[in-house]
């Protein structure tokens, strides 16, 4: 008596079928888009964002403004602001190293 198994025989046309899929997707599947919700709060950072980018870099008229002083002879420098930045700089150099 022979006895002939076919599991093998089952389990090749499973893994065909699978392949296939794989290959082949059904047009039958649901695909559901991806989504992005941005919040209010990231909307208003871009906004201002945008507006802080068209600023210039440089405001020329401040730089007018300083430049008439000093070759006038009456620009005063701010000696406590002087010297905070003097000290703030000694500080960030002692940080550094």
């Amino acid at each position: 008596m022979k006895i002939y198994d076919q599991s093998h025989l089952k389990l090749a046309k499973i893994y065909q079928q699978k392949a296939q899929e794989r290959h082949n997707p059904q047009k039958t599947m649901h695909e559901e888009a991806d989504r992005v919700e941005i919040s209010q709060a990231a909307k208003e950072l871009l906004g201002l964002t945008k507006k802080v980018m068209e600023l210039p870099e440089v405001r020329q008229e401040k730089v007018a403004s300083l430049k008439d002083s000093v070759q006038k002879g009456v620009y005063q420098v701010p000696v406590e602001a002087l010297a905070a930045k003097m000290l703030q700089n000694i500080n960030a150099k002692k940080g550094d190293s």
